[in-house]
């Protein structure tokens, strides 16, 4: 078995799918079944083998060790969000942004669920993400059109509280955005409403 493993890891470059075939034949029974199909599952993400991922991960994920399991996951959501399958991805890359310990995973995930939010028109998802203190966000302009968006979404909504609350922010951390004057507007109209 540990010579089927090594020849695996030396075929994942050259053939990757013959690697993947090989390390399949591992983890269901052997003393290196994690690291088998922690290695399997890398192999179908990188070839873009979402679907095959996918299907793998569901079935033996409980085989990986944590820290395989928190990449994985990863994995997982990036997987479902490229196949577009947004209400799917939302909890693997939520998951991603309360235990990676990497900086890169957590924005990279940020910014896939600002996305499915986006994409599925989530007020819920937004709020979980701009209010999230664990995770604080960079104030870019990938966050900032973001916010415009929530808040937008917000006003179409008419959820007066969380709109003024959302446009409030959004004029201090961005006092010289040129949407700032129809934010401003908005927020004096929606106070007036809500009184």
């Amino acid at each position: 078995m540990h010579f089927l493993f090594q020849a695996a890891l030396l075929r994942s470059e050259e053939a990757p799918e013959l690697a993947i075939t090989t390390f399949k034949k591992l983890f269901p029974a052997s003393s290196k079944q994690s690291e088998a199909l922690y290695n399997c599952l890398l192999l179908q993400y990188k070839t873009k083998q979402l679907k095959e991922f996918i299907s793998t991960y569901e079935t033996h994920h409980h085989i990986l060790n944590k820290e395989q399991e928190i990449a994985a996951n990863y994995l997982l959501g990036k997987s479902l969000f490229h196949l577009e399958e947004f209400e799917k991805a939302i909890d693997p890359l939520l998951e991603t942004m309360g235990s990676s310990s990497s900086p890169s995973s957590k924005r990279t995930a940020q910014l896939m669920l600002l996305e499915c939010a986006y994409k599925i028109q989530n007020i819920d998802l937004y709020q979980k993400i701009f209010r999230n203190g664990s995770a604080p966000l960079v104030n870019d302009e990938n966050y900032t059109t973001a916010h415009l968006v929530y808040i937008k979404l917000l006003k179409e909504r008419e959820h007066y509280g969380e709109f003024i609350e959302e446009a409030q922010a959004f004029m201090a951390q961005n006092p010289e955005h040129p949407e700032q004057e129809q934010v401003l507007w908005d927020t004096a109209y929606f106070l007036y409403q809500s009184k």
